[in-house]
């Protein structure tokens, strides 16, 4: 996968280097996706719902990069994108929800 190692700078911040080895693998074996750009990064996971699984990097990246993953998984047939709220920080739910995000047991966004 040619832009894990561009990618992993930013993601290596945002999570254990376990965590960061598993999403490495998902990607690399399409059970993930990586959302790369030049100053971060996403990967999603596609289950149930389009799970964002890690973020890091340029929060404005972060932001303006949502938008072409929620199309893509609209297109896939997902309904709704997920952020676990056991998996991030308590300022990102705050600015999630200014970007469609609802709190449920996780921040959902219907697609």
């Amino acid at each position: 996968m040619m832009f894990w190692k561009h990618a992993e700078a930013f993601l290596r911040k945002a999570t254990t280097p376990e965590a960061l080895q598993d999403a490495e693998i998902r990607c690399r074996t399409g059970a993930a996706h990586l959302w790369p750009t030049k100053k971060a990064a996403v990967v999603c996971e596609p289950i149930r719902d389009y799970r964002v699984w890690l973020a890091g990097g340029d929060l404005d990246e972060i932001i303006a990069l949502l938008p072409v993953a929620e199309k893509w998984a609209k297109a896939a047939g997902y309904d709704r994108m997920v952020i676990h709220m056991d998996d991030t920080r308590k300022g990102w739910k705050r600015l999630m929800k200014r970007h469609g995000f609802s709190e449920e047991a996780m921040l959902v966004k219907e697609l």
